[in-house]
């Protein structure tokens, strides 16, 4: 699918509804370039075994989508101003260039199956891989991606044009050198978040309440006098205080 040709009605259907999905936080980040970010954290530490079918069908549009333009839509500035994502099946595909899915289908739209979920669990292990050595070394390289440029003297700027796989990690990349250095790991569940501070350590005051109760473990109360009838010490007190005394 490409930015400047006409696509089926079904596939921008659910590409919009795909691109509203990854800016769904776009209110409480700050932007539809944070939510985006906090979309592919969320989707790198996902377990697909784990999604029901209807989540499953999402995350494969959500992806696709992420590769075709971070999710960002027409109000936003691009990653890249035109991209190109070649899908299986896709005519314009030579034989060869990319290992198809491990279940045949229509790749632009399908329903999801077991191969869809196996392709799903590739892409986030590999994701989930380029972030942990991001946030421990400060920095990740990606290496052996094929991107084919095309540039014209009637159109501004360049087209970028290659399979899911590539486009999908060339969107990631760029978001990272943008907005990486506010990824944080929670001292508290070690799951990765995009911290409004520099400062924060903590994905969530929960994981921060946890974690303060296991660095400060509570002291046993030690048990206060009490009299056989009930009354605690303040009763004790309370009498003692009222008692009349001889003259």
């Amino acid at each position: 699918m490409s930015q400047n040709r006409e696509v089926p009605m079904i596939v921008l259907t659910e590409f919009r509804k795909a691109g509203e999905r990854i800016l769904a936080q776009r209110g409480v980040y700050g932007g539809a370039r944070h939510a985006a970010l906090v979309w592919l954290l969320t989707f790198a530490q996902e377990n697909p075994t784990e999604y029901s079918t209807g989540e499953g069908a999402n995350r494969w549009e959500e992806l696709k989508r992420f590769a075709f333009d971070a999710g960002l839509g027409p109000d936003e500035p691009p990653i890249s101003n035109q991209i190109s994502v070649r899908w299986p099946g896709d005519k314009r595909a030579r034989f060869g260039e990319e290992p198809p899915l491990s279940t045949p289908a229509e790749a632009v739209h399908s329903p999801f199956y077991p191969g869809m979920q196996r392709e799903l669990a590739k892409f986030q292990m590999e994701l989930r891989d380029y972030l942990e050595r991001y946030v421990k070394s400060g920095g990740v390289s990606i290496n052996g991606l094929t991107l084919d440029l095309h540039v014209t003297n009637s159109t501004e700027g360049v087209l970028v044009s290659s399979w899911l796989h590539p486009c999908f990690f060339y969107q990631a990349f760029h978001l990272l050198g943008e907005l990486g250095p506010r990824i944080r790991k929670c001292e508290g569940c070690a799951r990765l978040f995009l911290a409004g501070r520099s400062d924060k350590k903590w994905c969530s005051g929960l994981c921060q309440a946890k974690t303060y109760k296991r660095m400060n473990p509570a002291k046993q109360h030690e048990a206060s006098p009490t009299n056989k009838k009930g009354g605690g010490m303040v009763n004790i007190k309370r009498r003692a205080y009222g008692k009349k005394t001889r003259t």
